[in-house]
């Protein structure tokens, strides 16, 4: 079933927003997904669903984990301050083959994104959130 006037609001964000972020625990009958899609491709628009994914089958599936103990942090710095953490990011898409997984440092040194070397990457994948876009 649906959550109730969740099918109207999120109707109505697709006619006025290009993107619209709607939360995977609200669900929505396979019937009105497909409506909403609809809508979607004629729109040019794209939902992003955060937490779950509510009926909606996405396109495309991010998650996002801490790579390591500790959550992925790296000790302390001499001053007490985390110096970074090891993310690892896998893509899932509908049409594409296995997920793709890829590594990173968040922040470097000079607080930009960089990616982990393939030879360091030895980390523990531990649980984190998703966020499925759909569109």
């Amino acid at each position: 079933g649906n959550a109730p006037g969740a099918v109207e609001v999120v109707a109505a964000l697709i006619e006025g927003f290009d993107v619209v972020i709607v939360p995977g625990h609200a669900p929505l009958a396979p019937t009105a997904v497909r409506r909403l899609r609809a809508r979607l491709r004629i729109r040019g628009g794209v939902v992003v669903v955060v937490g779950g994914h509510g009926g909606w089958q996405p396109d495309l599936v991010l998650r996002s984990t801490a790579g390591g103990p500790c959550g992925g942090w790296e000790p302390l710095e001499e001053n007490g301050r985390l110096r970074r953490r090891r993310v690892i990011i896998e893509v899932d898409a509908r049409r594409q083959g296995a997920p793709a997984r890829h590594v990173f440092w968040l922040p470097t040194p000079d607080g930009s994104i960089a990616a982990v070397p393939s030879d360091t990457d030895r980390s523990v994948v531990s649980d984190g959130g998703s966020i499925a876009h759909v569109g």
